[in-house]
């Protein structure tokens, strides 16, 4: 992954609205439904990370945490991903229309 994308690159519209959840406790090889196009991480409040994985090969690819601390970020996803968290994050996903 070259890094973080804005929703220009994930292709979806500010009409998409994720589906939001919050992690507490320690979550490992997670995953989101398939057809999920972008994943958003609300780190306005919360404190934690996401760290994005490879399926195949467990190799790490990239992760928002506490240096984007106050931002809503949002990066383009892979079916062929999976995250592991740390902490009280808030996670969305928006799927494929």
């Amino acid at each position: 992954m070259s890094g973080l994308a804005d929703k220009l690159q994930t292709g979806v519209s500010d009409n998409d609205e994720p589906v939001w959840k919050t992690t507490t406790n320690p979550q490992i090889h997670s995953s989101f439904p398939d057809k999920t196009v972008a994943v958003v991480i609300d780190v306005r409040q919360q404190i934690g990370a996401l760290r994005i994985f490879e399926n195949d090969t467990g190799k790490y690819l990239d992760g928002v945490g506490t240096e984007e601390k106050g931002k809503l970020v949002m990066i383009p996803w892979n079916k062929t991903w999976n995250y592991d968290t740390v902490g009280s994050i808030r996670l969305g996903y928006i799927l494929q229309r």
